[in-house]
């Protein structure tokens, strides 16, 4: 799975102190949840059935998140 590569690149670089920027539209595409909110799986995920509620609560996910 693309995402599980992605965050396992990121902690990666984060361990040596390297940054995780830049990155292409084609990654962005396939990982960022923001830019993959008119997937059904997404959607599905999150428990909407628009893009637009999936924005919503990903937005509100995302300012919540307490890492």
């Amino acid at each position: 799975m693309k995402i599980a590569q992605e965050l396992s690149w990121a902690r990666h670089k984060r361990q040596e102190g390297l940054p995780t920027v830049p990155s292409t539209i084609e990654e962005e595409l396939e990982t960022h949840p923001f830019m993959r909110v008119d997937l059904p799986e997404v959607q599905e995920k999150v428990g909407c059935k628009s893009p637009v509620e999936a924005i919503k609560v990903i937005r509100q996910q995302k300012d919540n998140w307490r890492g």
